[in-house]
Order: C-alpha cells, then sequence, then structure tokens
C-alpha cells in the first residue's frame, strides 16, 4: 500500500521503488556528467562535485540495499576528500 513508506515499512515493493528511482537518478547524474565534460572545467567544479557527492551517495545506499529507516546514510568523509581532490586536480590539469 501507498502509506507503507509512512510507516517506514521494508519490503519488496519499496526495495523494487527504490531499485527504479537509483536506476532513473543515475540517468540523470550521467547526463549532467556529460554536459558538464563539455564544458570548461574550472567553471563548473561546484556542480560537477555536487554531482559526484550524489552519485556516491547513490552507489552506497544501493550497496546498502535502500536500508534508509533508521540509520542515517552518509558518504564516508574519505570518500569526500578524494572527490575534492579529483575535481581540482581536473582544474589544474585540464587544457581549456
Amino acid at each position: 500500500p501507498p502509506d507503507d513508506i509512512g510507516k517506514q515499512v521494508y519490503n519488496d515493493a519499496f526495495y523494487a521503488l527504490m531499485t527504479f528511482e537509483a536506476e532513473r537518478a543515475a540517468t540523470f547524474f550521467k547526463q549532467a556528467d556529460n554536459f558538464l565534460q563539455r564544458r570548461r572545467q574550472k567553471e563548473y567544479v561546484a556542480p560537477w562535485l555536487m554531482g559526484n557527492t550524489y552519485a556516491t551517495l547513490l552507489d552506497t545506499l544501493r550497496k546498502q540495499r535502500f536500508q534508509v529507516f533508521g540509520k542515517k546514510v552518509a558518504v564516508p568523509q574519505r570518500q569526500l576528500c578524494m572527490l575534492l581532490i579529483k575535481a581540482w586536480a581536473a582544474v589544474l590539469f585540464r587544457r581549456t
């Protein structure tokens, strides 16, 4: 039933919905990444970093099988730092 989410019910229907939405979101992240790859990297560091942070969070949710009721889901600080380093390295070493 539709009110299962409000009641925080984790079942096959919830998992199927989350899997569908995750695939949909991943498609949008990929499209945005392709868009940003064609632009001057220096001007798009913040959107790239945001998109990759959310994509990493989505991967984390998938690995946890969308167990979002009860515990906080977050991207580990080490991964966030690596994303930031990658973003700035791309700006510093890319020729545009």
